[in-house]
């Protein structure tokens, strides 16, 4: 189970949700519904369910962001997905529970003090949310940046069992079981050297694959959505 930890620690700041009558499992409710609800939408079914399946460095550094070379191969800093969620779960949040459960902001006013009225907390979420919306602008490039890679092969061994080791120098976000296409032709690589290695089942020995080059796309299965921000 890879989905992100979000929690109601997450929630500071200015994010902060102000309550009378707050209940840390109503949120805590929010959070596992709208968390599913909005990744969902971002990555598509076919990614969603894979981040939910498994743990792995590239679901890692799409949720919580990560330093990345772009396509013009200038150094960015990737903001992640997490972030916009907490953001849209705020959202979802404080517009349903201001009136019933008294979630909002405190405005000053003398010494007194009186809640935010509805306009004021409505625009207030929708700010977050179009916050949200805002950082999820950088996810089109990272996942440009990480579209594909190509890699040539340097030394290619025939294992004398239908399987080759094929050297290459770069193996990001590869792992077992992924496809890579050769030649026009694809195989599940049945293991990883992290920057060495990998090893392929060819059906039949005597091949030599030295010069071939070895291509992938970690993020293939990923239709992300952008999301529009809401008026104010």
């Amino acid at each position: 189970m890879a989905l992100p930890t979000i929690t109601v620690d997450d929630f500071v700041g200015w994010l902060k949700i102000v309550a009378n009558q707050f209940k840390e499992e109503d949120l805590d409710q929010y959070i596992i519904t709208f968390r599913e609800q909005y990744l969902r939408q971002l990555v598509g079914a076919a990614a969603y369910a894979d981040i939910e399946a498994q743990t792995r460095q590239k679901w890692t550094d799409l949720l919580d962001g990560v330093n990345y070379v772009d396509v013009d191969d200038k150094r960015r800093y990737y903001e992640g997905l997490v972030k916009p969620l907490i953001r849209f779960i705020y959202f979802e949040f404080v517009r349903d529970n201001f009136t019933a459960t008294q979630v909002g902001r405190v405005k000053g006013k003398s010494e007194n003090s009186e809640r935010a009225n509805d306009i004021e907390v409505a625009n207030t979420a929708r700010a977050r949310f179009n916050n949200g919306v805002m950082l999820l602008a950088s996810t089109p490039d990272f996942l440009e940046a990480n579209e594909e890679f190509e890699e040539g092969v340097t030394a290619s061994t025939d294992n004398l069992d239908n399987t080759y080791t094929l050297s290459i120098p770069n193996t990001k976000y590869l792992e077992a079981g992924d496809t890579v296409t050769i030649d026009g032709q694809e195989y599940q690589p049945i293991s990883v050297t992290v920057d060495t290695s990998i090893v392929i089942d060819a059906g039949q020995t005597g091949l030599d694959f030295t010069g071939d080059l070895v291509t992938w796309k970690p993020y293939e299965d990923v239709e992300f959505c952008q999301l529009e921000t809401a008026p104010i």
